[in-house]
């Protein structure tokens, strides 16, 4: 797709990063979408072109998000505490290492952690939602985080429910 005609329809969606031209392939005045996640962001802009319909924020299946009113809190706000941080992708996800899986001594390779800005998150070694609320809790209040469900409050805990 030429780079002019990119730009000219995605000039109401500058909110969603992942359709920022940082996050595309250009080359030579185009802009090209080879794998699937581009292919998807292509997809989706064009909908929008044609229906008007917004491109909805992709989540990955079991992601949590943190936009609940009950909490003032998203991962992407605390990201400095995390290591490695990388992103973000074409689809909007950051990478980086688990907190909890580091806290563990594990995720040496700095990728179990996915996060996107509005708030879902996900780590791909099973940690659950809690637990990595729990680590940032801990690192905000300056203490050790207490993994022990008898000690997290209860609300935090049925809204975290894995399912």
């Amino acid at each position: 797709m030429p780079l002019a005609q990119y730009l000219s329809m995605v000039e109401s969606l500058r909110s969603l990063k992942r359709f920022a031209l940082v996050n595309q392939e250009c080359h030579n005045g185009f802009v090209y979408f080879r794998d699937t996640a581009a292919i998807n962001r292509l997809k989706e802009l064009l909908r929008f072109h044609n229906t008007g319909e917004k491109p909805s924020e992709i989540t990955i299946k079991g992601g949590k998000s943190m936009s609940d009113k009950r909490f003032d809190f998203t991962v992407y706000q605390h990201r400095d505490f995390l290591m490695s941080v990388r992103g973000p992708d074409g689809s909007g996800w950051f990478t980086s290492r688990c907190p909890v899986c580091e806290h563990h001594g594990g995720d040496t390779d700095h990728n179990h952690f996915r996060f996107i800005e509005s708030g879902a998150f996900k780590c791909f070694s099973g940690c659950e939602s809690w637990k990595i609320i729990e680590w940032f809790n801990a690192m905000l209040n300056d203490r050790e985080p207490k993994f022990v469900k008898d000690d997290t409050p209860g609300e935090i805990l049925d809204y975290f429910k894995e399912e």
